[in-house]
């Protein structure tokens, strides 16, 4: 299928080659290359999906992460929202890790989407992930990154990024707002043996509250030399089963919509 893409500011437009019904904006995680989330953008626009794929502020360069903040990610993400609501049909989101996370933030700010898609977001973390916390002080001195080349857009990721990330975090777990049951649908895949997000705390944070109605799928281990159980996002880091099984439920989820049976 071909592929109509457009540029622009931060953000990448992919248009089915047949009608379109509705569209889906894209959220790439902490430290990765935005391209990296065109799997699932292809896959989408073979469902007759339209997909934005945000480049987050940090992602291309090194000069602007080291002096990231959470504002500058929750601006991207509020420009990314107001590019979707010029198409029509279903408007859904989907974001990795932190791309999930700022999904979740967006949510308690107050956007509205008919489905949302995360997948291993960054809402419940393993111990030693929550170390990062202690690296604020250090400004814009970039980390060492452990992640593949072939998945990070930079070889380390700076304090303040962490600093950033921490801020969302703190946002999404202490929120008061609660959604009405209903208002929007999701669902959510996590990696069993994932090595940076606790897999058994977002299952159960996703399981209380306004979010008990969305359906968790989680999707077995498999030893990738090119990345880690954290990258869900393609068929080469989750293995051709587990990918059959994410496109499945993604098809599944967006038929329902009342907006696509209305085509």
């Amino acid at each position: 299928m071909q592929v109509s893409t457009t540029s622009f500011k931060k953000i990448e437009i992919s248009e089915p080659q047949g009608e379109s019904f509705g569209v889906v904006l894209l959220v790439h995680g902490l430290n990765l290359k935005p391209e990296r989330m065109k799997s699932l953008g292809y896959s989408l626009n073979q469902m007759g999906m339209t997909t934005l794929n945000l480049h987050l502020t940090g992602s291309s360069q090194m000069s602007e992460f080291k002096k990231i903040r959470a504002n500058t990610w929750r601006e991207d993400v509020d420009y990314g929202i107001s590019v979707m609501k010029r198409f029509k049909g279903i408007k859904a989101y989907l974001g990795f890790s932190l791309g999930g996370l700022l999904g979740l933030d967006s949510l308690v700010r107050g956007a509205s989407f008919d489905h949302v898609f995360l997948f291993a977001p960054a809402v419940s973390l393993r111990p030693w992930t929550h170390l990062a916390r202690f690296t604020s002080p250090l400004g814009s001195f970039v980390i060492p990154s452990g992640s593949s080349d072939f998945y990070r857009s930079h070889s380390g990721t700076p304090a303040n990024a962490y600093r950033a990330l921490f801020e969302i975090y703190k946002n999404v777990r202490s929120s008061s707002r609660v959604l009405q049951a209903g208002a929007v649908s999701g669902t959510v895949f996590l990696a069993k043996a994932d090595e940076l997000v606790h897999t058994p705390g977002v299952r159960d944070w996703f399981s209380a509250g306004s979010y008990c109605d969305w359906r968790i799928l989680e999707l077995d281990a498999r030893k990738n030399k090119k990345s880690l159980n954290h990258v869900i996002i393609d068929k080469t880091a989750v293995g051709e089963q587990n990918w059959e099984a994410i496109i499945s439920e993604i098809k599944r989820s967006l038929s329902q919509s009342p907006l696509m049976m209305t085509e």
